[in-house]
């Protein structure tokens, strides 16, 4: 059970780091006006929060 849980933690922070740099790249697109395409990394972002989200549940 233990080699699982690191899986979990392990993934779930992996989520959180891609959702991360998705959202630093939306908020330098908007910065130069791409509004549309820094609407596609925030969406992408919060996919990526739900995802480790659900790694994260598998804890419980």
């Amino acid at each position: 059970m233990k080699k699982f849980d690191e899986a979990v933690r392990y993934n779930a922070a992996d989520e959180e780091s891609t959702a991360t740099a998705l959202r630093d790249k939306a908020e330098m697109l908007e910065s130069i006006g791409d509004h549309k395409q820094a609407s596609v990394y925030r969406n992408a972002a919060a996919k990526a929060e739900n995802r480790a989200g659900v790694w994260r549940n598998l804890l419980r």
